[in-house]
């Protein structure tokens, strides 16, 4: 059991007391940097067309967007233990090729994951969907059935549970990030690895945290600009993941000191 939303919140408002300029100033950075390559793909679909614009878009968000989100989180990171860091730093991973290569290897290996356990969940959804289009039944030269149409219904369940699913199986990586922008000479598969160990007992409390943001996040799409809630949205992550890891190394420790057996002397 983690520390309670309410705690981390606090935390995170401390944090935070006298690094509100910088912060907000830092995720105008990053927000823009995904503006500019929404602007770049609209201006690639009235060339190319939308499915090569899709790819192409995945792709800059790949390789630029998810490494200056590293740096990002980075930035609030350090903020945490008072580093003063110029707000240029949320592109720190493209400083090295080792740090940039090995951000793209830590997505990459949770994206393939996801892609994975993806394809088995939506299988029934993508055999349901099959079932229910014409041009299968002109292949096979049969009339459409009429209950074919009611498969809709069907096809909305069993995407919904699948993707409900793999968001539940994806929780487990949610340290991933936080093991990594604290840890320079991490591994991204020891990264990968802890995540999965730690999130064990920690998921719930995560998902908690992340409902209790709501209300904000509807406030970002109803009246306060995005820029002024990311920091403390963030933020909190990151006092969270402190936590967590600070309970599980507590949990290790009392461990190793139970293997050892204690003796009394008597005189």
């Amino acid at each position: 059991m983690s520390a309670s939303s309410r705690i981390i919140k606090i935390t995170a408002k401390t944090a935070l007391k006298n690094n509100w300029v910088s912060a907000v100033v830092v995720s105008t950075a990053a927000v823009l940097c995904y503006f500019v390559l929404q602007l770049i793909a609209s201006v690639l679909n009235t060339v190319i067309g939308y499915t090569a614009t899709t790819v192409i878009f995945f792709a800059l968000v790949f390789f630029l967007l998810l490494p200056v989100g590293m740096g990002f989180l980075r930035f609030f990171w350090r903020m945490l233990f008072s580093a003063k860091d110029n707000p240029i730093s949320v592109f720190y991973y493209f400083s090295d090729r080792k740090l940039y290569l090995k951000t793209l290897k830590l997505f990459g290996s949770m994206l393939l994951h996801a892609v994975c356990v993806g394809f088995v969940l939506y299988l029934p959804a993508i055999a349901v969907w099959l079932i229910s289009q014409s041009f299968l039944y002109e292949i096979l030269g049969m009339p459409i059935p009429i209950w074919s149409a009611n498969l809709n219904y069907v096809l909305t369940f069993f995407a919904t549970t699948a993707s409900a699913i793999l968001i539940f199986i994806m929780i487990k990586f949610y340290l991933a990030p936080m093991l990594f922008v604290a840890d320079d000479n991490i591994d991204f598969a020891e990264a990968i690895h802890m995540s999965k160990t730690i999130s064990k007992k920690t998921s719930l409390d995560f998902i908690f945290l992340g409902f209790s943001f709501i209300g904000w996040i509807l406030l970002c799409f109803l009246y306060i600009p995005i820029v002024f809630i990311l920091p403390y949205i963030v933020t909190s992550y990151l006092v969270h993941s402190r936590f967590a890891v600070a309970e599980y190394n507590k949990h290790i420790s009392e461990n190793v000191k139970a293997d050892f057996p204690t003796f009394k002397v008597s005189f």
